[in-house]
C-alpha cells in the first residue's frame, strides 16, 4: 500500500448518536488532522449538521456529509443507521481505493497509519475477531449455516479494500442477503457481512478495536481505538474506566458532557463483599475480579490515553493560535 494515499475515515450517524460522533471526530482529529472524513448522514437535523460542520472547522478536518437515508430506505427498507456501512462502496468516489470504517461510539487513542497502510493480501476486509461470546458465535453460525468458529468479526471497525468490494459486488451481495433473510440479521449488517465475507477477513490485533475488556492484560500494545460496545456506555456509566477520556473529547464539542457523579458506596456492603471475596464465595470473587480489571484498564489504558489526548489538544491549540497570528501579521 503506497503511503501517498491520504487516509480516508468513514463513519455513520443519526441524531441519536451525533454526540458520540462528535467526540470520536475530536479524538481522531488529534491524530489525523490531515485525513479525509466521510459521514454517512442518516437524516441528521440541520441544527446538528451545522454544529458538526462547526466542529470540523474548529479542528481543521475535512468532513464530507453523504446523505444515506434514502439509500437505506430504497435498498434495505430500513431506517437503521448501522446498515449504512453497506453503502460505503456505493457512495465513495472511485478514486478512493481503501478506507477505514469506524463506528461513532469510539475514541481514537493513537495513530492509525500502521493499520491503514498495512498489507491486506487478497482479503477484502481486515477486522478484529469477536469470538469471546461463544453462544453468540454459535447462534450466528446456526442462522447462516456456516461454521464461523474463530472467524466471526466485529464490523464496528473495518479496513475496507474498496476496489475489491466494488469488483466483487460485496455490498450488493450483503444487501441482497439481508433483504432475503431479515430474520437472520441477529446483529444487522454485521451478520450479513460475516456471511458474505466468510473466511475472507484478515484478522487484526485487538488494539485496533478494543471492546473485549478481558483482553486488556494481554494486549500487544496500548489500544489505538477504544470501542464502547458495552451497555451502558460512558454517559450512563460514571464509573466506566473511560469516563474521563470520553468526557474530555465531548467537552471539546458542541455537546459538552455533564458527567454524572458515581453512586454513593455503602461501607458495610463493600466490606462484606471484600470479606466474601477473600473467603472464595463465587459471586463476590467474580465481582472483585471485575473491579480489579476495571481499575487496571483505567490505570494502564484510559489514563495514559487521556494524557496523550490532552497534550495533543494543547499542541493543536497552540499551532492554531500561531497560524492566526501569522495571518494577522501578513
Amino acid at each position: 500500500m503506497r503511503h501517498s494515499e491520504v487516509i480516508s475515515i468513514v463513519t455513520a450517524s443519526d441524531d441519536g448518536y451525533v454526540h458520540h460522533l462528535a467526540g470520536m471526530l475530536h479524538s481522531a482529529s488529534l491524530y489525523h488532522p490531515e485525513a479525509r472524513y466521510f459521514l454517512l448522514d442518516n437524516a441528521i437535523s440541520a441544527d446538528n449538521a451545522d454544529k458538526l460542520r462547526g466542529l470540523a472547522a474548529a479542528t481543521g478536518i475535512d468532513l464530507t456529509f453523504i446523505p444515506c437515508a434514502s439509500l437505506l430506505r430504497d435498498r434495505l427498507n430500513t431506517r437503521l443507521t448501522t446498515y449504512a456501512r453497506l453503502m460505503i462502496p456505493l457512495v465513495l468516489g472511485e478514486d478512493i481505493g481503501r478506507c477505514l470504517y469506524i463506528d461513532a461510539d469510539t475514541s481514537i487513542t493513537g495513530s492509525l497509519d500502521d493499520l491503514f497502510y498495512s498489507d491486506m493480501g487478497d482479503c477484502p476486509v481486515a477486522a478484529t475477531k469477536d469470538i469471546a461470546n461463544a453462544d453468540l458465535v454459535k447462534k450466528e453460525s446456526s442462522l447462516h449455516s456456516i461454521e464461523l468458529g474463530r472467524d466471526y468479526f466485529n464490523a464496528g471497525m473495518m479496513l475496507i479494500d474498496l476496489r475489491r468490494w466494488r469488483g466483487e459486488k460485496i455490498a450488493d451481495k450483503a444487501i441482497e442477503y439481508a433483504n432475503r433473510h431479515p430474520e437472520r440479521m441477529l446483529f444487522w449488517d454485521q451478520s450479513a457481512l460475516n456471511k458474505v465475507l466468510y473466511l475472507r477477513n484478515r484478522p487484526i490485533d485487538p488494539i485496533w478495536n478494543f471492546f473485549h475488556w478481558s483482553d486488556a492484560r494481554t494486549l500487544s500494545e496500548p489500544p489505538r481505538i477504544v470501542h464502547y460496545t458495552t451497555l451502558p456506555k460512558p454517559p450512563q456509566w460514571p464509573e466506566s474506566p473511560f469516563a474521563e477520556l470520553y468526557k474530555f473529547h465531548r467537552d471539546q464539542t458542541p455537546w459538552p458532557f455533564a458527567k454524572r457523579p458515581p453512586p454513593g458506596k455503602n461501607w458495610f456492603k463493600e466490606k462484606r463483599a471484600l470479606i466474601a471475596a477473600a473467603l472464595g464465595i463465587e459471586k463476590y470473587r467474580k465481582r472483585r475480579e471485575h473491579e480489579e480489571l476495571l481499575e487496571y484498564i483505567r490505570r494502564e489504558v484510559a489514563e495514559p490515553a487521556l494524557t496523550r489526548a490532552r497534550a495533543l489538544s494543547t499542541a493543536s491549540a497552540r499551532k492554531s493560535r500561531a497560524g492566526a497570528d501569522l495571518s494577522a501579521i501578513s
